[in-house]
């Protein structure tokens, strides 16, 4: 029996590309995953990174074992070492138990500290140690505690620029950079866009109940026209708002997304666009304050008040998503 093409990863969600650009992906990923070396997971907002980590560590030695994701944008760095490392009762005002820590708790498996960053100068040199000396220390702990994981980091932004800002250590850069991915944005797989797009249209309408086979050819080419800056997150989110709303069964169809999805245009400007004149939005009374707070307002609801699940649904980056909320007064 011939080999199938070995190019997804199904746990917990499955990657999928056909593009060289994914190929390469891939084969760097079958290359790595068993070298327990660390990786710096480098991409745009959405292309895909936390899957990238979860690849290296389903098909490397550690796949039995826990896989834990530590967003490092979202723990205050006045509690980064006690979620890090733990802490024992007693250990600060509020410490009333014995709490281990995410090092602990990804024991014989993988830590993936995603927007890395974001962490600041003390808690780099905290990771930094854990990377060279392979130990730890709990808060209110004497002794120190051998470190058995396997440290994956992603970033969205080059760290190079951090360094000569002196936002980022030089020293933890050149241990995290012994091995580095580049996850490509979709823009550079643009022939993946069918796949992407009807895999995330059947999933969609299988989890809410819809009677959505797929997307027509023309709704497709539409898609392809369309730059995505938020890569693949936003195709999946723009995927999954036209099957929220869609009324008829079948294929989706091009109104589905232009009449669902009128925040995203897809396809570019062309000299036969309409003039501005005759644009729907009542632009001398718009107020674009007042529109982006019942965006964030309604997209808050259906996430139950959830910020990660809201930043995946509006297919922004969770800590730009909190600052902006914080600035309308909203979080």
């Amino acid at each position: 029996m011939a080999d199938q093409p070995n190019h997804t990863f199904k746990k917990p969600e499955t990657m999928l590309g056909e593009s060289p650009a994914m190929q390469r992906l891939f084969d760097e990923i079958r290359k790595i995953a068993a070298v327990p070396t660390t990786v710096l997971i480098q991409g745009e907002s959405g292309t895909g990174k936390e899957l990238v980590a979860r690849a290296l560590h389903d098909r490397g030695p550690r796949s039995d074992r826990p896989f834990l994701v530590f967003n490092c944008s979202a723990i205050p760095d006045t509690l980064f070492e006690s979620e890090m490392f733990g802490h024992n009762r007693g250990a600060f005002t509020g410490a009333v138990t014995k709490q281990s820590g995410f090092v602990e708790a990804a024991a014989g498996g993988t830590l993936f500290l995603d927007e890395i960053s974001e962490l600041s100068q003390g808690s780099q040199a905290k990771i930094l140690r854990l990377l060279e000396q392979k130990t730890y220390q709990s808060l209110g702990e004497a002794n120190e505690k051998h470190a058995d994981v396997r440290l994956l980091a992603a970033t969205n932004q080059a760290l190079e620029p951090f360094i000569e800002q002196d936002r980022f250590r030089a020293d933890l850069y050149y241990r995290l950079n012994a091995c580095r991915i580049e996850v490509p944005p979709l823009r550079e797989r643009r022939e993946d866009i069918p796949l992407l797009a009807r895999y995330f249209a059947g999933r969609a309408a299988t989890e809410m109940g819809k009677r959505v086979t797929g997307i027509d050819d023309a709704a497709v080419r539409e898609l392809m026209r369309y730059q995505f800056p938020g890569n693949v997150r936003e195709l999946r989110n723009m995927v999954e708002c036209a099957v929220i709303h869609c009324e008829h069964g079948g294929l989706l169809r091009n109104d589905d997304f232009l009449e669902t999805c009128r925040s995203r245009r897809m396809g570019p400007k062309t000299e036969s666009a309409a003039p501005v004149a005759s644009s729907p939005w009542p632009l001398d009374t718009f107020d674009f304050h007042e529109v982006e707070t019942r965006l964030y307002r309604a997209a808050l609801q259906r996430s139950n008040g959830n910020i990660s699940a809201t930043a995946r649904l509006l297919g922004l980056d969770r800590s730009k998503l909190r600052r902006r909320l914080d600035k309308l007064e909203l979080a």
